[in-house]
């Protein structure tokens, strides 16, 4: 039996090659497909988190132009907005063989993420401070040196005035007087 030569199945009549995309990052594998625009969580309604992203696409009339080269170019869509449980990879958030956007490491579950708008920020602000000050003018108000738990210690013989070596003559020598309830 004759062996085969290795370029005579492609040189065959009925051999169709396969069509070339040109991504330069070598060949496409099929199936590729462009992701389908997700980005209603319903959750994020709720929650208000800002859905629109804050980066402008830029669109070129010649796609030579982009700075991709021949990259297909995907609309951006933050992943942490979409339905976990409608894709292939639920924790990726995207389905087998989908395209992946040129930026795909800011947009994806592990990047930074939607932001939030800067009134939200605002009020995270305005509530952490709010906290704070209520929390320092009741303890201010309470003042807890005044409701301790305890009743302060009272030493007896005038604050042990002779025994902490004070002058037995001398009623006006409290240097070294321990504090006594009635001066408190």
């Amino acid at each position: 039996m004759p062996r085969a030569q290795p370029g005579e199945a492609f040189a065959h009549p009925l051999y169709t090659a396969r069509p070339t995309v040109d991504t330069s990052l070598g060949p496409v594998i099929p199936p590729l497909h462009y992701p389908e625009n997700d980005q209603s969580v319903v959750s994020t309604a709720e929650s208000g988190i800002n859905q629109e992203p804050y980066y402008r696409p830029t669109d070129f009339d010649d796609p030579k132009d982009a700075p991709l080269g021949g990259y297909p170019q995907v609309r951006h869509q933050w992943a942490l907005l979409r339905n976990p449980f409608t894709y292939w990879d639920p924790q990726g958030r995207r389905n087998y063989g989908e395209i992946l956007p040129d930026n795909y490491n800011l947009v994806d579950v592990w990047g930074p993420g939607p932001t939030a708008p800067l009134r939200d920020v605002g009020r995270a602000i305005f509530i952490i401070a709010g906290a704070v000050l209520t929390v320092t003018a009741g303890i201010a108000v309470w003042d807890p040196a005044h409701h301790r738990a305890i009743a302060p210690k009272d030493y007896p013989f005038d604050g042990l005035r002779i025994s902490m070596g004070g002058d037995p003559q001398n009623p006006q020598d409290r240097e070294l007087v321990a504090p006594t309830y009635s001066e408190r």
